[in-house]
């Protein structure tokens, strides 16, 4: 079984890090409500309320605020 705690693999930080990859990383942070809003945005309270194997609560919130943030 997988570790739920690394979904997509363990931290690995950047050993040499330039204003280059500094500013990738801002932008894909920038960039994150809106990819998060456009993902939940076409469902249900109920599939928004469904257990993911996670705790399930700050999702359904998460989806929530990004449902009426502007």
């Amino acid at each position: 079984m997988p570790d739920l705690r690394y979904p997509i693999g363990p931290f690995v930080p950047d050993s040499t890090p330039t204003p280059q990859s500094r500013g990738l990383h801002i932008a894909q942070i920038e960039g994150m409500p809106v990819r998060m809003r456009r993902l939940v945005t076409d469902l249900s309270p109920e599939q928004l309320d469904t257990p993911t194997g996670m705790a399930a609560g700050p999702y359904a919130s998460l989806s929530i605020t990004s449902r009426t943030a502007t």
